[in-house]
């Protein structure tokens, strides 16, 4: 019942590491943009907590394996990810990053935050999966 919750800590705590980090080095976010940003991913620690809480009770009863959990966890931080803009814009972030990748129109903000989410998924699942 912890591993969820904590893997759900870790990841959004390393995503706002990254962030950070990014505009330090970078400069590439205005001022609103970032704490914009920084506000979205500590609201999204919250949906997190919640949505890997009632993952973890609806799966406590069965005994995943460690693929498969990877792959539960994979898509709660994809649906977290898309979340705010799905329920506000009717947009699904992920299908506008691939679309636009794929005719030439980049979203850098979007792509951005697309590989924040990777890392931040590979960082948590290496802390918290390493014994296995």
């Amino acid at each position: 019942m912890k591993e969820p919750i904590k893997f759900s800590l870790i990841y959004f705590l390393v995503s706002i590491l990254i962030l950070m980090l990014w505009q330090t080095i970078f400069h590439s976010f205005s001022v609103e943009i970032f704490s914009y940003t920084v506000w979205l991913y500590i609201f999204y620690t919250g949906i997190g907590i919640v949505v890997f809480l009632l993952f973890g009770f609806a799966t406590s009863k069965y005994n995943l394996s460690l693929k498969v959990r990877i792959l539960c966890y994979a898509i709660i931080c994809l649906f977290i990810l898309n979340s705010i803009p799905l329920f506000n814009d009717n947009k699904f972030l992920t299908y506008t990053m691939i679309k636009g990748l794929l005719s030439q129109k980049i979203e850098y903000i979007n792509v951005g935050i697309h590989t924040i989410a990777i890392i931040s998924f590979v960082i948590s699942y290496a802390i918290i999966f390493r014994k296995r």
